[in-house]
């Protein structure tokens, strides 16, 4: 079993190994345009380990990947649903912090590099100090 287990392993990793190729062959191929390119690379960008940030980090990515979320921050959409009154709440501030970095991920002249989410992280920490020194 742990044979198989061994095995299917190894070929899924030669299956990942191999779409990526062709991801990357169709990305550099002369018959894309500018834009097309662009569109391809848009947010893929890292994002800096602040402390203990990493599963903050890959959730954001996650999120930011999804595509009526991520559209609904850079539109700026969720400003019509911000309650900046509410006492428990932010005033709109985390909201703002996670719509700043979503457009710095997506902007193309960001892409593959690496961010930092220390405007989010300080929102979070403001808002949640146990997570103070994370």
């Amino acid at each position: 079993q742990a044979e198989q287990e061994k095995e299917i392993e190894q070929q899924t990793k030669q299956e990942t190994e191999q779409e990526t190729e062709q991801q990357t062959v169709q990305v550099s191929s002369s018959h894309h345009t500018e834009k097309q390119i662009e569109a391809i690379t848009s947010g893929v960008v890292g994002l800096m380990n602040l402390g203990n940030t990493c599963y903050m980090n890959s959730s954001i990515q996650c999120l930011s990947n999804v595509p009526v979320l991520k559209e609904y921050f850079i539109q700026n959409h969720y400003q019509d649903h911000i309650n900046k009154k509410n006492p428990l709440g932010s005033g709109g501030n985390l909201a703002e912090a996670y719509a700043e970095l979503i457009k710095l991920m997506w902007r193309s002249e960001n892409s593959g590099r690496v961010l930092s989410p220390d405007s989010l992280k300080t929102v979070v920490t403001k808002l949640a100090p146990q997570f103070l020194g994370f």
